[in-house]
């Protein structure tokens, strides 16, 4: 019924590791867990130890929208120049890929994320028709959706883009994608995702841009994870600093924890 699903290439391999790691121990998880392992292969002994399926896909290609980037790059650099030195982050599209309809239900998470306590607290919330993550905007209400888009080089880009989805949406909330939960059966594909990413080069955020126009504001299925898990503590957040005086102990799953050692 469900499967967790996470994703890295070969830099990233250690810290999908810990995160497998902790899928199967404080996560209590022992349904399938599949790697999609981009561009290398995961070591047999620890997808044997750990009860992991790789899975291997072709790149996805974005060779439109990097070329439209060349020509006319963003007007403010990304802090980590991701539209050309992560484009891994793109492969996070391939969790739509018709492969995982033999589940109905797919929970995806970062490599590198720590899960700290038990994945109940997120598999127990309803998610048919859905897909639940996590707000960008729960702690700071000034943040919009304005902000993960190219709003200045690209105005005819931007125009045609909002001609189709609302102007609206420039002040929308948004939603985190480094986990989420989702149905299959939704009516979304992989395909729709990679045209849309290559139609309109204006994704400061890369893949969470694209995820949020087509699951936020096309077919409206995004449901924010709720702050508080049933057994009382944060159900996720980015890291502590969000939350002052708060450590990991007191988190279900946390992106980059900052009191974890």
């Amino acid at each position: 019924m469900t499967a967790v699903v996470t994703l890295c290439d070969a830099p990233y391999y250690e810290k999908a590791k810990a995160t497998i790691r902790d899928i199967r121990t404080k996560g209590q998880w022992a349904g399938p867990i599949i790697l999609i392992a981009v561009d290398f292969q995961p070591d047999p002994l620890f997808l044997k130890e750990t009860d992991t399926q790789a899975k291997y896909f072709s790149r996805i290609s974005i060779d439109r929208l990097l070329e439209a980037y060349r020509k006319n790059p963003l007007s403010t650099a990304t802090h980590d120049e991701r539209e050309f030195k992560k484009t891994t982050q793109w492969e996070k599209l391939h969790v739509f890929d018709p492969y995982f309809k033999q589940w109905e239900r797919i929970m995806f998470v970062d490599a590198g994320l720590r899960i700290l306590d038990s994945l109940d607290n997120f598999l127990c919330l309803e998610w048919k028709g859905k897909i639940l993550a996590q707000d960008d905007t729960w702690n700071d209400q000034t943040k919009q959706f304005r902000g993960q888009l190219e709003t200045v080089n690209q105005p005819r880009v931007l125009e045609e883009y909002t001609n189709i989805y609302g102007k609206h949406i420039l002040d929308e909330k948004f939603f985190l994608n480094c986990m989420w939960i989702y149905d299959t059966s939704l009516p979304i594909t992989k395909e729709e995702l990679i045209e849309t990413a290559n139609k309109y080069p204006i994704w400061r955020t890369n893949e969470m841009g694209v995820m949020n126009t087509i699951f936020t504001f096309k077919y409206k299925v995004w449901e924010a994870f709720p702050l508080v898990a049933t057994n009382g503590k944060f159900l996720f957040d980015w890291c502590e600093y969000n939350r002052p005086g708060t450590n990991w102990t007191q988190y279900c799953a946390l992106k980059y924890p900052v009191t974890l050692r």
